[in-house]
């Protein structure tokens, strides 16, 4: 284990989580190679469902459908019918909040 950790709180710790059959180094080791990019596959997506792109924003669905007629982003929508599935791309979306992003005057 790491050299950090005072061995007490190694100890407290394995303690702790000993009931669930856990190990503090083997926890810390894992976490070493954690992407935390992995745990929610959306961010690596290029094309978001408009769910996603709420979620991924901040921002509501009817400002993400204004921004998209307005061209400020780029969508694909999948069925020519009025309920065809709507996909946003997140460069688009990551451009456009950059762009509206507020700068301060200095």
């Amino acid at each position: 284990m790491s050299n950090t950790l005072p061995k007490n709180i190694e100890e407290a710790v394995n303690g702790l989580i000993a009931p669930w059959n856990l190990n503090l180094s083997v926890l810390l080791e894992k976490s070493k190679s954690f992407d935390p990019r992995m745990d929610n596959p959306s961010d690596m997506q290029r094309w978001l469902s408009v769910d996603a792109a709420e979620k991924y924003s901040g921002c509501g669905r009817w400002t993400l459908a204004r921004a998209i007629k307005a061209g400020k982003i780029k969508s694909s929508k999948l069925s020519s019918s009025r309920s065809g599935k709507v996909l946003i791309e997140r460069a688009s979306v990551d451009a456009w909040l950059e762009r509206c992003r507020w700068k301060p005057s200095t």
